[in-house]
């Protein structure tokens, strides 16, 4: 009997790890490691021309692609975490969207490893984003959670529509004779440029806008904060849109990139200006790093996406290494912010060995902009490739020493924050 009942408490704990959301966090802070591990090794590669070619399979687009959008599935296995917090009605969906989810990310970014050397992992990636897909409408079917946060369905909408764009783009890769539309140009062209910052897009910026909203709904708030957090729905949704009807029709539609990147810095600066008021200094930093960057993303958007396109005498080519790095410290600047205010609400849960935690949270600091400082200096000075992984290899030690002393010293904090009420606000 005791043997029967040990085992029944062993498949039980089995059973809540993996519909908690429990396994979510943990398969979505793993690869967090991974994928700044991996990069640590990825960045000097990419910009090493005596071992570029060899070293990455002559597949360095679809390396760095893959290195987002893996980032990208990790950030979604965290916030897939945090929403199974939400009150629900919806037994089963809430046991079939956390396995769903987790097997949809894990089978694609297997597909990504793969792909590198086999035309396996492109089925594989195909796989897991339509189970993603599947995963991701459990989710939305929660009719408690969409009936009381509405914003909430056009969050999944767009997530889903991510993981459909990478299904079609494997097609293409798969089938190109059959799927791939013979004026969408070669993978270096515009268009396909384009598509490829569509797919991130749709998966990056929904996160950010699921952080702003539960920052958002946390406090009784202004109204210019409330339009903050709309802006940052629109944004969300505009941007992957104009970026794929670009893609697919005029090319000229790019000029349109202007508005919703116009609100989704809106949306960045207001979770910036509520987060210093309220929340803690990593995660202010997390929304300041975001905001600057959506504000150098315009600007560089001004010689990118104009028609007709700027002529830089020092930016002259898309693929000169100058503007490689610049982007390269764009990307960064956004993934470290949300990076910043992931880890900062994982933390709220600690409240003892303050000096242990503080020692995760400096590094990080360090860690940040080290990895931005180097590749903007790489930039103007001639520096061995070898100094862009100090920054990456940094950042890997400081998530796994902040996310360990979560781990060890209390209970991790993985649910949504409760509502609380701010004096003085209307």
């Amino acid at each position: 009997m005791n043997g029967l009942q040990l085992g029944l408490y062993h498949c039980g704990a089995s059973t809540d790890f993996i519909f908690s959301g429990r396994l979510n966090r943990s398969t979505g802070w793993l690869l967090l490691v991974a994928t700044f591990a991996g990069a640590a090794w990825l960045d000097p590669q990419a910009f090493d021309q005596t071992v570029a070619l060899s070293a990455l399979g002559n597949r360095p687009t679809f390396l760095r692609h893959g290195q987002i959008m893996i980032t990208g599935l990790a950030f979604l296995q965290l916030v897939s975490a945090r929403l199974l917090a939400l009150p629900s009605s919806s037994r089963d969906a809430r046991r079939t969207a956390p396995l769903l989810t987790a097997l949809g990310t894990l089978v694609t970014v297997a597909g990504y490893v793969a792909a590198i050397q086999s035309v396996i992992g492109l089925a594989l990636i195909l796989a897991g984003s339509l189970i993603n897909i599947v995963g991701l409408m459990a989710l939305s079917g929660d009719r408690s959670v969409s009936r009381n946060h509405w914003e909430l369905r056009g969050i999944f909408v767009i997530l889903g529509c991510a993981m459909l764009l990478e299904a079609v783009a494997v097609l293409f890769e798969l089938q190109p004779g059959f799927f791939l539309p013979a004026y969408l140009g070669p993978a270096a062209g515009l268009r396909m440029r384009l598509l490829r910052l569509a797919r991130v897009a749709a998966l990056v910026l929904p996160v950010l806008t699921l952080l702003h909203w539960e920052l958002m709904r946390t406090y009784r708030l202004s109204r210019p904060i409330c339009w903050g957090s709309l802006a940052m729905l629109c944004g969300a949704l505009g941007m992957p849109t104009v970026l794929v009807a670009a893609s697919f029709t005029y090319v000229e539609l790019k000029v349109l990139l202007s508005i919703p990147a116009i609100a989704i810095l809106a949306g960045a600066l207001s979770g910036a200006g509520l987060a210093r008021k309220q929340a803690s200094p990593l995660e202010r930093s997390g929304w300041l790093l975001i905001s600057l960057s959506m504000a150098a993303g315009m600007v560089m958007g001004v010689y990118a996406f104009l028609s007709p396109p700027l002529s830089l005498n020092l930016l002259a080519d898309y693929n000169d290494e100058t503007r490689r790095l610049i982007r390269l410290a764009h990307g960064y600047a956004i993934l470290l912010g949300v990076v910043n205010i992931f880890v900062a609400r994982e933390l709220e849960g600690t409240v003892t060995r303050v000096r242990a935690r503080c020692v995760g949270i400096r590094l990080l600091f360090v860690a940040e902009t080290v990895t931005i400082v180097v590749i903007l200096l790489r930039a103007g000075i001639d520096l061995p490739p070898a100094v862009l992984g100090l920054g990456p290899g940094l950042v890997t030690i400081a998530i796994a020493l902040c996310i360990g002393i979560s781990a060890t010293i209390a209970q991790p904090n993985t649910a949504f924050r409760q509502p609380r009420h701010v004096g003085g606000a209307s």
